[in-house]
């Protein structure tokens, strides 16, 4: 290595270490405003594959338009879903209130 190079790694010792790694743990619990339904609210939400259990579910997906349903149809029963209070609930469902009925 010559003198105009920089090492590409800083060598450090195990307390610097052990520092560093104290301020990544753990996560933060985050709040979600749940007041605004909206697509931009339900991309930010933590969503896994699951079955929605809104009673309402099949009468909100046979609202949707022909090609919509289609789709959705075509990827039941599992969907992305949120878990809201006791519910399991899917986009359709969280964009038109479902779950709060």
């Amino acid at each position: 290595m010559t003198e105009e190079q920089l090492p590409l790694f800083e060598v450090i010792d195990a307390t610097e270490f052990a520092k560093s790694k104290a301020k990544t743990t753990g996560a933060k619990k985050t709040k979600y405003n749940l007041d605004e339904r909206t697509y931009v609210v339900w991309y930010a939400l933590p969503t896994y594959m699951g079955i929605c259990t809104v009673p309402k579910h099949d009468e909100i997906i046979q609202a949707l338009n022909p090609e919509q349903q289609v789709y959705r149809q075509r990827h039941e029963p599992n969907r992305f879903v949120f878990e809201l209070g006791e519910r399991t609930v899917c986009r359709d469902c969280f964009l038109v209130e479902a779950d709060l009925e």
